[in-house]
């Protein structure tokens, strides 16, 4: 296949993708600690492990030098783990109870998380930590339920995440939280972008108010992950 060809059918899939994508990955995080942090156990904790799938970073170096596609940086790899039936349960008395599950890679620079079932009650709280307690996401609750019940969660630096589910007792109905697909990222991020010219740099000088509308975005089309860049754009009327 030519590389024009190629990237032609890339780009309208991506412009397919985009928007449905764009939405899914839409999360708030309210403050808050997970609540294993404040329970003292006597007994070591063993989380069930899901070890993804070792990937062959070179050859996917190389396709990406061959043909052209700059901004790709992860693998995506669909599970099934039910976190409530899987993850690893602890009832607090009184309170209510939760599930941990952990997912690892050998390899990666990041995890992205997507959530094919996600339907919270109000209450109920998910994080995603690593091993060390030093990284953390969330508390993601029921204010990012969607009519399509997904959540996909922004890249997750590591190799390890723990997601932590948290649900109190006596709720209106029990939550729903699957994962669906985890990406490895074989290229870091964070570099990948620090590679453009910097908005902060002098010759951004003349577009301080317009950084103000553009932002990163992360994606994927269910293989691989890509970035790409957004804008927010005023309507003819220009009322916001």
């Amino acid at each position: 296949m030519l590389i024009e060809e190629y990237m032609i059918k890339r780009f309208l899939l991506f412009s397919n993708l985009f928007f449905f994508v764009y939405n899914v990955n839409a999360q708030i995080s309210v403050n808050g600690i997970p609540e294993s942090f404040s329970i003292n156990t006597k007994e070591a904790v063993i989380i069930p492990v899901k070890v993804l799938n070792t990937i062959d970073t070179s050859k996917l170096l190389a396709e990406d030098k061959l043909n052209g596609i700059t901004y790709r940086y992860g693998v995506v790899q669909q599970v099934n783990i039910d976190i409530k039936a899987e993850g690893f349960r602890t009832e607090i008395t009184g309170k209510g109870t939760i599930w941990q599950y952990e997912i690892k890679s050998i390899q990666t620079y990041s995890l992205g998380i997507t959530f094919g079932k996600y339907h919270l009650p109000e209450g109920a709280s998910v994080f995603i930590y690593d091993e060390a307690h030093s990284h953390r996401y969330g508390a993601f609750t029921n204010l990012n339920n969607k009519s399509f019940n997904q959540l996909t969660i922004a890249d997750f630096s590591g190799k390890n995440a723990i997601i932590e589910y948290f649900e109190p007792n006596h709720l209106a109905f029990s939550g729903q939280l699957v994962i669906s697909s985890v990406s490895q990222g074989y290229k870091n991020i964070q570099l990948e972008s620090t590679a453009l010219v910097g908005i902060n740099c002098p010759v951004g000088a003349d577009w301080q108010v317009q950084k103000h509308a553009v932002c990163c975005i992360s994606f994927h089309d269910s293989e691989y992950n890509y970035l790409c860049s957004g804008f927010l754009v005023n309507n003819v009327l220009k009322d916001g």
